[in-house]
Protein backbone atom coordinates (compact mmCIF):
# COMPACT_ATOMS: atom_id res chain seq x y z
CA UNK A 1 0.00 0.00 0.00
CA UNK A 2 1.15 3.59 -1.20
CA UNK A 3 0.43 6.44 0.99
CA UNK A 4 1.60 9.99 -0.18
CA UNK A 5 3.34 12.06 0.87
CA UNK A 6 1.32 14.70 3.47
CA UNK A 7 -0.76 11.74 4.92
CA UNK A 8 -0.63 10.92 7.85
CA UNK A 9 -0.74 7.11 8.94
CA UNK A 10 -0.31 4.46 11.60
CA UNK A 11 1.51 0.92 10.33
CA UNK A 12 0.56 -2.00 12.56
CA UNK A 13 1.99 -5.49 11.13
CA UNK A 14 -1.28 -7.68 11.90
CA UNK A 15 0.58 -11.04 11.74
CA UNK A 16 4.05 -13.09 11.87
CA UNK A 17 4.66 -12.89 8.52
CA UNK A 18 4.16 -9.56 7.22
CA UNK A 19 5.78 -5.95 7.89
CA UNK A 20 5.59 -2.61 7.60
CA UNK A 21 7.93 -0.19 6.65
CA UNK A 22 7.79 3.89 6.80
CA UNK A 23 10.05 6.03 5.11
CA UNK A 24 9.58 9.59 5.70
CA UNK A 25 11.96 12.59 5.05
CA UNK A 26 11.94 16.27 3.84
CA UNK A 27 14.62 16.26 0.87
CA UNK A 28 14.22 20.62 0.56
CA UNK A 29 16.14 21.82 -2.79
CA UNK A 30 19.00 24.45 -2.38
CA UNK A 31 16.40 27.25 -3.67
CA UNK A 32 13.92 26.12 -0.98
CA UNK A 33 16.77 25.91 1.69
CA UNK A 34 18.16 29.58 0.64
CA UNK A 35 14.51 30.78 -0.09
CA UNK A 36 13.86 29.65 3.41
CA UNK A 37 17.03 30.84 5.15
CA UNK A 38 16.68 34.41 4.02
CA UNK A 39 13.42 34.32 5.07
CA UNK A 40 14.50 33.26 8.90
CA UNK A 41 17.15 35.93 8.73
CA UNK A 42 14.79 38.18 7.61
CA UNK A 43 12.55 37.11 10.73
CA UNK A 44 15.21 37.30 13.24
CA UNK A 45 18.65 39.12 12.17
CA UNK A 46 18.75 42.82 12.74
CA UNK A 47 21.71 43.39 11.57
CA UNK A 48 23.65 46.44 10.97
CA UNK A 49 26.02 45.16 8.55
CA UNK A 50 25.17 46.48 4.71
CA UNK A 51 26.95 46.09 2.11
CA UNK A 52 28.79 49.14 0.98
CA UNK A 53 30.89 50.01 -2.81
CA UNK A 54 34.23 49.16 -2.51
CA UNK A 55 36.46 52.33 -3.71
CA UNK A 56 36.60 52.70 -7.25
CA UNK A 57 39.95 52.38 -9.20
CA UNK A 58 41.04 55.20 -11.30
CA UNK A 59 40.03 54.66 -14.97
CA UNK A 60 37.35 52.02 -13.70
CA UNK A 61 33.53 53.12 -15.41
CA UNK A 62 30.78 54.55 -12.47
CA UNK A 63 28.42 52.01 -13.76
CA UNK A 64 30.62 49.06 -13.51
CA UNK A 65 30.35 46.17 -10.94
CA UNK A 66 33.59 45.02 -10.55
CA UNK A 67 35.29 41.76 -8.77
CA UNK A 68 35.89 43.60 -5.38
CA UNK A 69 31.82 44.19 -5.80
CA UNK A 70 31.20 41.05 -6.10
CA UNK A 71 33.81 39.61 -3.38
CA UNK A 72 31.88 42.29 -0.91
CA UNK A 73 28.57 40.92 -1.80
CA UNK A 74 29.68 37.47 -1.27
CA UNK A 75 31.76 38.19 2.11
CA UNK A 76 28.46 39.78 3.44
CA UNK A 77 25.96 36.70 2.20
CA UNK A 78 28.16 34.40 3.50
CA UNK A 79 29.03 35.78 6.92
CA UNK A 80 25.17 34.92 7.80
CA UNK A 81 26.65 30.99 7.67
CA UNK A 82 29.19 31.29 9.85
CA UNK A 83 26.80 31.50 13.19
CA UNK A 84 26.27 28.01 13.97
CA UNK A 85 23.39 28.61 16.63
CA UNK A 86 21.16 30.56 13.88
CA UNK A 87 22.14 27.67 11.27
CA UNK A 88 20.96 24.72 13.61
CA UNK A 89 17.74 27.26 15.02
CA UNK A 90 16.46 27.42 11.15
CA UNK A 91 17.49 24.04 10.03
CA UNK A 92 15.91 22.75 13.07
CA UNK A 93 12.81 24.20 12.18
CA UNK A 94 13.27 23.53 8.71
CA UNK A 95 13.44 19.93 8.58
CA UNK A 96 10.41 19.44 11.30
CA UNK A 97 8.20 22.22 9.65
CA UNK A 98 4.60 20.65 9.11
CA UNK A 99 1.44 22.35 7.53
CA UNK A 100 -0.47 24.15 10.71
CA UNK A 101 -3.56 21.74 12.09
CA UNK A 102 -6.50 23.42 10.82
CA UNK A 103 -8.21 22.55 14.62
CA UNK A 104 -7.26 25.22 17.65
CA UNK A 105 -6.87 23.37 20.99
CA UNK A 106 -9.68 22.62 22.81
CA UNK A 107 -8.56 23.32 26.46
CA UNK A 108 -7.34 26.25 28.09
CA UNK A 109 -4.36 26.20 29.98
CA UNK A 110 -5.76 25.60 33.28
CA UNK A 111 -8.36 22.99 31.74
CA UNK A 112 -5.06 20.89 30.15
CA UNK A 113 -3.52 20.88 33.62
CA UNK A 114 -6.03 19.00 35.11
CA UNK A 115 -7.05 17.04 31.97
CA UNK A 116 -3.88 15.37 31.59
CA UNK A 117 -3.51 14.27 35.24
CA UNK A 118 -6.62 11.71 34.11
CA UNK A 119 -5.95 11.14 30.61
CA UNK A 120 -2.72 10.18 29.02
CA UNK A 121 -0.97 12.90 27.02
CA UNK A 122 0.11 11.77 23.25
CA UNK A 123 2.49 12.12 20.62
CA UNK A 124 0.71 13.31 17.87
CA UNK A 125 0.87 10.89 14.56
CA UNK A 126 1.62 13.63 12.39
CA UNK A 127 4.32 15.30 14.82
CA UNK A 128 7.99 16.27 13.81
CA UNK A 129 10.92 16.31 16.39
CA UNK A 130 14.35 16.95 16.37
CA UNK A 131 16.71 18.42 18.34
CA UNK A 132 19.93 20.85 19.03
CA UNK A 133 21.25 21.23 22.08
CA UNK A 134 19.00 22.01 24.77
CA UNK A 135 16.45 22.81 21.92
CA UNK A 136 13.65 21.51 20.94
CA UNK A 137 12.14 21.53 17.28
CA UNK A 138 8.68 20.30 17.21
CA UNK A 139 6.60 21.07 14.16
CA UNK A 140 8.73 23.70 12.51
CA UNK A 141 8.78 25.72 16.30
CA UNK A 142 11.72 26.08 18.65
CA UNK A 143 11.84 25.95 22.30
CA UNK A 144 15.21 26.25 24.43
CA UNK A 145 15.02 24.05 27.77
CA UNK A 146 16.50 24.38 31.04
CA UNK A 147 19.87 22.01 30.76
CA UNK A 148 18.19 19.54 33.67
CA UNK A 149 15.61 18.52 31.19
CA UNK A 150 18.35 17.16 28.57
CA UNK A 151 17.66 13.63 28.90
CA UNK A 152 14.16 14.06 29.44
CA UNK A 153 14.50 16.16 25.33
CA UNK A 154 16.38 13.11 24.08
CA UNK A 155 13.90 11.05 25.61
CA UNK A 156 11.00 12.81 24.22
CA UNK A 157 12.71 12.88 20.14
CA UNK A 158 12.95 9.32 20.72
CA UNK A 159 9.12 8.44 21.30
CA UNK A 160 7.34 6.93 18.39
CA UNK A 161 4.08 8.82 16.97
CA UNK A 162 0.82 8.13 18.93
CA UNK A 163 3.13 7.31 22.47
CA UNK A 164 2.00 8.45 25.46
CA UNK A 165 4.07 11.51 26.77
CA UNK A 166 5.72 11.17 29.98
CA UNK A 167 4.60 14.41 32.20
CA UNK A 168 7.85 14.91 33.76
CA UNK A 169 9.42 14.53 30.30
CA UNK A 170 9.61 18.24 29.61
CA UNK A 171 8.59 21.32 31.60
CA UNK A 172 4.53 21.79 32.01
CA UNK A 173 4.26 25.14 30.40
CA UNK A 174 6.11 23.27 27.36
CA UNK A 175 4.07 20.37 27.18
CA UNK A 176 0.86 22.98 26.88
CA UNK A 177 2.49 25.11 23.91
CA UNK A 178 3.03 21.73 22.18
CA UNK A 179 -0.31 21.17 22.92
CA UNK A 180 -1.79 24.59 21.80
CA UNK A 181 0.33 23.81 18.11
CA UNK A 182 -1.13 19.86 17.78
CA UNK A 183 2.38 18.69 18.90
CA UNK A 184 0.50 16.73 21.90
CA UNK A 185 -2.94 15.35 22.10
CA UNK A 186 -5.11 14.68 24.83
CA UNK A 187 -5.81 10.85 24.42
CA UNK A 188 -9.69 11.21 23.83
CA UNK A 189 -8.86 13.58 21.25
CA UNK A 190 -5.93 11.21 19.52
CA UNK A 191 -8.81 8.27 19.40
CA UNK A 192 -11.27 10.63 17.58
CA UNK A 193 -8.70 12.25 14.44
CA UNK A 194 -8.01 8.18 14.10
CA UNK A 195 -11.49 7.67 13.52
CA UNK A 196 -11.94 11.10 10.79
Amino acid sequence: LYIPPGCAHWGIAESDDCITLSVGFRAPSQTEMLQDFAEHLAEQNDSARRYCDPSSNAGQHCGEIDANAISQARQLMTSALEDDNTLANWFGRLMTHRPPEAEPAELNETEFYKTITRQPLVLALTARLAFHGKVLFADGESDALPANYQDGLQAFCRLEPGSDVPLHILPQELLYRLYERGTLLVAEQAGEDDQD
